[in-house]
Parts: structure tokens; C-alpha cells; sequence
């Protein structure tokens, strides 16, 4: 296991053991201070230079050991690191950008003609605003003698360039951003973004002749996929327990208690199952279009996080009627596959450098699912008796 590593600065609290939390933290929150808030602890008495002395000797062995010239490499003495991949400044704002979009539509339910009315929109005011741009420059240029015969081409390379409107113009089929369409940012997300794309499994023949599938969304790639974000997996792996003997989380629990020895890195999942309709439920396509699906989320994450809609997973989803037909065994064959893996020999997680097990903590249904998943009658009435079918 690794170790915890402190913050070195005075008064701060900060601890992790994964690499990506500590660099983020550190650009966070002690990017502007100096070695002068250092704790006593980490500063070496007797240097003047401090911690850009070290730098420089680094520096200079790194010219020793490769015969590069150090003052190319001014990147290498730079005390902390951002806690990101390095990438280029307009990806950033690309990346940036690309969630904004994401997010309208995702988080806050913004329909994608929407979305391109509002680029649409942003982009004509944009450029209406040229000729109050071009006189704030002219200005600026005539207050700090500079010639005013570029004001136009300035002008036109501030409007051009800005990145908003770089990314989502649309002049022509073949002259647009890469988010002026819907298609083109549905694009950009499976590329660029963390994407796992579901996989199509087969029902086979129903009785009437019709060809089934389902979808499956693997469950091990979903899982290595969030824990590469450092605050996903600070959340996910840090686990506290009640210690005043009151009941707060299933950590509290006699179960957990009883396994929680065996393994101290051990993911906890929940799986949740319901059945809905895509139509309006009360019509006469009642039950033609209800829908069967299963999510996942982590069990030991903080209790806000517990009912909030994008940190649950989509898992499998299949027409409920097939389910029916064809039984839950097929449909939950690829999922449960995926479970079993993970409790025996577990996923490897990239930050941690090794793998990780995980177990189902608890299966959330309502009545209906959860006699269907524990195979009893699904017809009962005020007085269950839970007879087997």
C-alpha cells in the first residue's frame, strides 16, 4: 500500500497517498506562495537558493547525464505540478468547452436544438460586436503611440480567433467548429473525452419472430475509467467509519465489520433495478415500450452523492418483454460475468498502480423488481405471502 504524504506547507492538513491528488492540490491552493511558507520540517537550513538551488542541481545533472542545455528547459524547475496531463492551453479551453455542452444537456436537460440555437445566437452577437472592438483598439493603439493602420487586421484576428467562436462556427458544411452541430460534438465526446461505449448482446428469436438484444456498458472499464479522476478515487477510497457506535452508512454495519478485514483497498458497489416506460404509461401503448434496466454506483461515497442522478451508472437495458421472455440468467449474464471477476481478482487501477477487488454491497429494488429478481410472484396484493412462482 502507499504511503500518506502530507502537505509540506504550515497549517495546512492536507494528507493523500494518490500522486494526482497531491500535484492538484498543491496548484490549487500553494500555487502563489513561496518557500517562505514552507514548513521548518522540509526546509533545509544553510541554502539561500531553497528550493531552486535543488532545482538548478537537478537541472545540471539532468545536462551531465543527456547534454541538453538547461536554460531550453526552463519547464524542469517548476516547483509544482498541476495535477493535469500536460496539454496545450487551446485544448484545454477545447476540453473546457466540450463539458460546458455536455453538461446543458446531460446535467441540466437542455435539448440539443437548443444548444445549437443558443451557439447560434452567442456567435451573431459576437460578431456584431466587431466594430465596438475595433474602436476600443484604435484607442488603445493611439493612447500607446502604436501605428493604427493594424487596427484591422488585429481586429479581425481577436474576432476569428476567439476560441468560443473558432469552436463553433458554421459557415458551410465544410467550413465549421468541431461543436457546431450535434453530431460533430457527439463526435468530440466519444474521442476525446472518457467514453465507454456499450456493447450489444444478443437475445436471439422471440416467439413471434422478432430479433431481441440488450445493451450492456461494461462495468470493469466504467470503473477504471472514473477512478483515473483523482477526486473520484480520493472519494471512492476513503472510507470512515462511525466511532461513537451510531449507524451512518452501511460501514457501521455488522457485515462490513465482519468482512472488512480481509481486504483494506476493496471497492463497494451498489446495483439498483427498475422498470419504466418510455411512453405515458396511463395510454393505450401501456407495456409495449417499458424498458428494463440495471445502474451501479458506489456505496462508499459521501451521503450527498448517494441520490444524485449523474453519479449513478447505466449498467444493461433491454425491452422489459424480452427480459420476460428470454429470463433474467441471459440478461444478466455479461453483468454478473464482470461482478464475479472483480470480487475474485479485481481491476487495475492506472493511479494506484495495482489492482483493486470490489463486491456488490446491495441490490436496491422496489417490490415488483425485487420479486422478480428473487424469483417469486410478481402479482400480490396488501398482504404479501411471497409465494415462489
Amino acid at each position: 500500500m502507499k504511503e500518506v504524504v502530507g502537505c509540506p506547507f504550515d497549517n495546512c492538513p492536507f494528507t493523500s497517498r494518490i500522486k494526482k491528488t497531491y500535484t492538484a492540490h498543491m496548484s490549487r491552493q500553494h500555487r502563489d506562495q513561496g518557500i517562505e511558507y514552507l514548513s521548518k520540517d522540509v526546509v533545509v537550513p544553510g541554502t539561500d537558493a531553497g528550493m531552486s538551488s535543488t532545482c538548478e542541481s537537478e537541472s545540471e545533472q539532468q545536462q551531465l547525464d543527456t547534454g541538453t542545455d538547461v536554460e531550453d528547459n526552463d519547464e524542469s524547475c517548476s516547483v509544482w505540478a498541476s495535477g493535469e496531463s500536460d496539454m496545450d492551453m487551446y485544448m484545454v479551453v477545447e476540453r473546457e468547452l466540450c463539458r460546458l455542452f455536455l453538461k446543458m444537456h446531460v446535467l441540466l436537460h437542455v435539448p440539443q436544438y437548443a444548444i445549437d440555437e443558443i451557439i447560434s445566437g452567442i456567435n451573431h452577437v459576437h460578431l456584431l460586436s466587431t466594430t465596438i472592438l475595433n474602436e476600443h483598439i484604435r484607442k488603445v493603439f493611439l493612447e500607446c503611440h502604436i501605428d493604427t493602420a493594424v487596427v484591422d487586421r488585429v481586429t479581425e484576428c481577436v474576432t476569428n480567433e476567439y476560441p468560443f467562436h473558432k469552436l463553433t462556427h458554421r459557415e458551410s458544411k465544410t467550413d465549421c467548429g468541431p461543436f457546431s452541430t450535434k453530431k460533430l460534438r457527439d463526435s468530440y465526446v466519444k474521442s476525446s473525452l472518457p467514453y465507454v461505449k456499450p456493447v450489444e448482446y444478443e437475445f436471439g428469436y422471440s416467439e413471434c419472430g422478432k430479433y431481441c438484444k440488450f445493451v450492456y456498458v461494461p462495468i470493469l472499464h466504467s470503473i477504471q475509467e472514473q477512478l483515473k479522476q483523482a477526486d473520484i478515487l480520493e472519494k471512492v477510497m476513503h472510507i470512515t467509519q462511525s466511532t461513537d457506535g451510531m449507524y451512518r452508512s452501511f460501514l457501521d454495519g455488522y457485515a462490513y465489520r465482519k468482512h472488512s478485514h480481509r481486504d483494506s483497498m476493496h471497492l463497494h458497489i451498489s446495483l439498483y433495478t427498475d422498470e419504466w416506460e418510455t411512453v405515458n404509461p396511463l395510454g393505450t401503448s401501456r407495456k409495449l415500450h417499458k424498458v428494463s434496466a440495471f445502474y451501479w454506483t458506489f456505496t462508499n461515497l459521501e451521503q450527498k452523492y448517494s441520490s444524485v442522478l449523474h453519479v449513478t451508472q447505466l449498467a444493461c437495458m433491454a425491452r422489459h418483454i424480452d427480459v420476460k421472455e428470454f429470463g433474467l440468467e441471459k440478461y444478466l449474464h455479461p453483468l454478473l460475468g464482470d461482478l464475479s471477476f472483480l470480487e475474485t481478482s479485481g481491476v487495475y487501477i492506472e493511479a494506484l498502480g495495482d489492482s483493486v477487488r470490489g463486491s456488490v454491497t446491495a441490490v436496491i429494488a422496489d417490490n415488483l423488481s425485487a420479486h422478480s429478481l428473487g424469483g417469486f410472484n410478481e402479482s400480490f396484493g396488501p398482504h404479501v405471502a411471497y409465494p415462489c412462482q
